[in-house]
């Protein structure tokens, strides 16, 4: 539910799910097809909410349209690298994408200070 949230009000909270379920020792499928349903259902709240709340305007649902695309290459691109990889090397590829995201927020963050 924390997670939900900070997902839909502040966009932040990826990161938590996938430590939370790498803690739990579950398979690099199990990881991918659970994020990727859980933020569908997520994200598919968030959009009906923003839908009863009027803030789904016409510039957002073209942004929304426009970021399919890169979506759909990720996915592709992701699908193709798990596949050559072993358990060790996603968990430790896992974990140094979430570090190395979190810390350019971060000196993004520090910078425009």
């Amino acid at each position: 539910a924390v997670v939900s949230a900070l997902l839909n009000s502040l966009g932040i909270g990826g990161p938590l799910m996938a430590l939370y379920i790498l803690g739990q020792g579950w398979s690099r499928n199990a990881l991918r097809g659970s994020l990727a349903f859980y933020f569908v259902v997520v994200e598919a709240s968030g959009v009906v909410g923003y839908g009863i709340t009027g803030l789904l305007t016409t510039e957002r649902v073209v942004l929304i349209l426009i970021t399919v695309i890169p979506v759909i290459l990720g996915f592709w691109l992701a699908t193709f690298l798990v596949r050559h990889m072993n358990e060790a090397v996603f968990r430790r590829a896992v974990v140094t994408v979430i570090i190395t995201t979190s810390l350019m927020v971060l000196a993004r963050e520090v910078s425009s200070l």
